[in-house]
């Protein structure tokens, strides 16, 4: 093959095309947990809030309510991912594994780095709002009223069956903010790597499950009974291969709210940016065809009180 203009002008069209097609057919999951918010700049800086606004009796003048705003800033992070073809695969028209392959390799990474990205900051449980681990046994509740909890645990051991969810998700529940309210926070969503999915799904989906029986009062016995799920429907099930290398750790996370336990902060959105011109020095010097792509994008917390920490 001759490599004229409109040859590379076709190999831009097609492999374009290829990336385009397998990025928009790759499944991700980060948006379940995550919420997105555009940046403009090279940070946002967040100003969270352990409260809501409280109805009160009216009674003489009007109060206001000044909520106070606790700072976490979140980086912009560059990323790049970089593919090269030989020129003279092009000269000898084989390029079916670039094709086929490579740029729908490319494409499927790119479009699943967030959600890498999001195990990661999970897992490495970095600092939150407040100053402390995102799970940690004792955020404060900034709870000036003087009566109620004034800090509170994201973090412990529980079974994931019946007993242990509903464990976690009362825990969750009883979560205060600054004025000794109820947060509301209500779990809803399983998060569990793929050693745990039949566990997490016979709480959230089962009709019913075994427990052991006791005889004689002595103790468990190798019998079971069966005994109706009263919370199947309650939870969703979020499986994360990115979380494996964790078998035993799961967490539960309320989505409900606006505001999700984790933040994605996108600047830039993934571009594939193509070298063909023959002056080019990865053209002129290393005889290659060079495609790569360029993003712009961070994730961090949001509130720790959203989500949950459990290791078996």
């Amino acid at each position: 093959m001759i490599i004229t203009s409109s040859v590379l002008d076709g190999l831009r069209t097609t492999f374009s095309l290829n990336f385009s097609q397998a990025f928009n057919n790759t499944p991700t999951w980060y948006d379940k947990i995550t919420t997105s918010i555009p940046s403009n700049s090279k940070s946002n800086t967040y100003g969270w809030l352990m409260n809501s606004i409280a109805l009160r009796q009216w009674v003489g003048p009007r109060i206001s309510q000044n909520l106070q705003e606790h700072e976490y800033a979140i980086n912009n992070l560059l990323w790049e991912a970089t593919v090269d073809l030989k020129r003279t695969d092009v000269e000898d028209d084989n390029l079916g594994v670039f094709a086929a392959m490579t740029m729908p390799n490319l494409a499927a990474s790119t479009k699943k780095h967030p959600d890498i990205l999001t195990a990661q900051v999970l897992q490495a449980n970095g600092t939150c709002f407040d100053s402390n681990a995102f799970f940690y046994n004792t955020h404060p509740t900034f709870n000036n009223t003087g009566s109620g909890a004034t800090t509170y645990s994201n973090i412990g051991t529980a079974s994931l069956d019946g007993d242990g969810v509903n464990t976690v998700r009362s825990i969750m529940a009883a979560y205060v903010g600054e004025n000794g309210y109820p947060l509301g926070v209500k779990g809803n969503l399983i998060i569990v790597p793929p050693q745990l999915e039949r566990a997490a799904m016979v709480v959230a989906h089962s009709a019913t499950y075994a427990v052991p029986t006791i005889t004689g009062g002595i103790g468990p016995t190798t019998a079971m009974a069966t005994v109706d799920n009263v919370m199947k429907g309650w939870f969703d099930v979020l499986v994360v291969p990115e979380l494996a290398n964790a078998p035993t750790v799961w967490y539960m996370a309320d989505t409900t709210k606006p505001v999700r336990p984790l933040v994605y902060q996108p600047r830039v959105a993934p571009e594939l940016v193509a070298r063909f011109n023959p002056e080019d020095p990865a053209v002129f010097d290393l005889d290659k065809y060079i495609w790569g792509v360029r993003a712009r994008y961070n994730v961090g917390f949001s509130l720790p009180y959203l989500c949950y920490q459990a290791t078996i």
